[in-house]
């Protein structure tokens, strides 16, 4: 404090509290932060408060509608929305359901029926996993996919469950509103806790304008539907399609790339330039409709000359294309080398680098939404199907196995998780899942076909035990075959073997 604030507080207590009040939100306004000052820089900066919904509301149905187009017309948004489902889905998230083999056969047998044959399939054209990609690809490029359980009699024995996957357009945006235990939300109903009870869908398309008919929205259980999209803001009830902070810079470099090549277009139009100097009679009409021809020779006459015309260089044209690009892939997710095919710039480490930090987004949308949302569900459906056929009579669950990651250099990868699981940091059973196979099915296999090699006496130089039977062959000791299975512990197996151990 001054002396002039002393002495104004021993006259006016009140007046000098008040000016230390004043001095100090000044200090903290001056000490706020420059994103939130209003000033030249910011004066367009235009940030609202809404909600997702209410931002979302009247902006859906546009976005779904452009990010339509850029997927037909731009080929780096239809790539965008390609490598994402082929990533997420490739052929299909197996199921796996969970117990013991003997228990769990017949429910697999069944799954395996109904997902492999197009009996999944309301349609009667794809199997479950051309739906899963069908579905995946819909939510990627509109923002969100409506799956709908259809009942029906498929035959004595068969699961009387059928698919039919919807764009979001089905739902009646305009329906919201309270009604009688709850509220409607942009189609969506939900009840006084929050829950969702039920969803307004049209039978039809709404832009199916090759049907008579008129379009009036019907509520439909919420247990008969899932709504499939990734939740980015809490409370947010429809999605977004993926790539939207780009959509502008993807439609402006179409503008930019349409000029250009108009550009070069309209200045190849213009070739030869043949300029009359001394007003020589006839000019025009001696070359009225001539062209250049290849080896042609064109003997002028007095007074005239030929300009050829020199079409102007693009300058630039691929360090801002590539810029764009980048942004596009950053605003789909996408690597950019995965986008366009284009490696000139990269090394295998920044490669791998890519192409981990790719793979933890595929896992994110694997784990966080396709699994969860949509199919744990489908999963639970199949199972009352299942139990209404008769093949099962308690549920059973199931995990799923996602498509194998490939691996940027399989020699130095394949040893790493070698080296991760003999360290102890990882279970041989998540290095299989971390392949993209059943840890389940790989043992069985591995055992059955060790079986037949030991009956036929084939030892193959691929067969890990083959390391500790040569070893103990060199020393003349006799393998029980019971020691493990790893060349590096054969001393530990010589010795028990010399006693007459037996390792199990």
């Amino acid at each position: 404090m001054s002396w002039l604030d002393n002495a104004i507080s021993v006259i006016s207590p009140k007046i000098g509290f008040e000016r230390l009040q004043y001095r100090h939100a000044r200090e903290l306004q001056q000490r706020s932060y420059d994103a939130a000052s209003n000033t030249r820089r910011t004066k367009n900066w235009k940030a609202g408060s809404t909600s997702q919904n209410a931002e979302v509301t009247f902006s859906l149905q546009t976005l779904r509608n452009r990010s339509r187009d850029l997927v037909r017309n731009n080929p780096y948004a239809g790539k965008a929305i390609g490598i994402l489902t082929d990533n997420v889905i490739g052929c299909g998230i197996q199921a796996a359901p969970v117990g013991k083999k003997t228990k769990i056969k017949p429910i697999l047998d069944a799954w395996n029926g109904w997902a492999n044959s197009t009996m999944c399939d309301i349609g009667r054209q794809m199997n479950f996993a051309g739906l899963q990609r069908l579905f995946s690809r819909t939510m990627f490029e509109s923002g969100e996919c409506i799956i709908r359980q259809v009942r029906r009699n498929n035959g004595a024995g068969n699961i009387p469950i059928a698919l039919q996957v919807l764009e979001p357009d089905h739902i009646d945006t305009n329906k919201a509103g309270n009604v009688t235990g709850g509220f409607i939300v942009q189609g969506v109903e939900y009840n006084n806790y929050g829950e969702r009870v039920a969803y307004w869908l049209y039978d039809v398309h709404p832009g199916d304008i090759m049907r008579n008919i008129s379009f009036i929205s019907k509520r439909v259980p919420a247990e008969e539907v899932i709504h499939l999209y990734r939740v980015d803001r809490p409370g947010q009830v429809r999605g977004i399609p993926e790539g939207v902070s780009a959509f502008i810079r993807m439609k402006d470099l179409d503008s930019y790339a349409d000029a250009q090549l108009m550009r070069q277009r309209i200045a190849a139009c213009f070739t030869v330039f043949i300029q009359d100097t001394v007003n020589v009679n006839g000019a025009a009409a001696d070359y009225a409709n001539k062209t250049l021809e290849p080896g042609a020779m064109e003997v002028l006459p007095p007074g005239r000359t030929m300009t050829f015309t020199q079409p102007p260089l693009v300058q630039g044209y691929d360090e801002y294309t590539r810029t764009v690009i980048r942004e596009f892939s950053i605003a789909y997710g996408v690597t950019y080398e995965a986008l366009t095919g284009d490696l000139s710039r990269v090394n295998f480490s920044s490669a791998r680098m890519g192409f981990l930090e790719f793979g933890r987004r595929v896992e994110m949308l694997q784990e966080l939404v396709i699994i969860p949302m949509a199919l744990n569900v489908i999963w639970d459906w199949f199972i009352i199907g299942a139990r209404v056929a008769g093949i099962i009579n308690k549920p059973v669950a199931a995990g799923w196995t996602c498509p194998k990651r490939q691996a940027v250099d399989p020699v130095k990868e394949i040893a790493a998780i070698k080296a991760a699981v003999r360290a102890g940091l990882m279970s041989r059973p998540e290095a299989i899942r971390q392949l993209g196979y059943d840890p389940t099915d790989v043992t069985e296999e591995i055992a059955e076909d060790n079986k037949l090699l030991d009956e036929k006496k084939i030892l193959l130089d691929t067969d890990p035990r083959a390391d500790a039977t040569r070893t103990n062959a060199v020393n003349g000791i006799v393998d029980t075959g019971n020691g493990p299975n790893d060349g590096t512990n054969t001393n530990n197996t010589n010795v028990k073997n010399k006693k007459g151990g037996n390792d199990n």
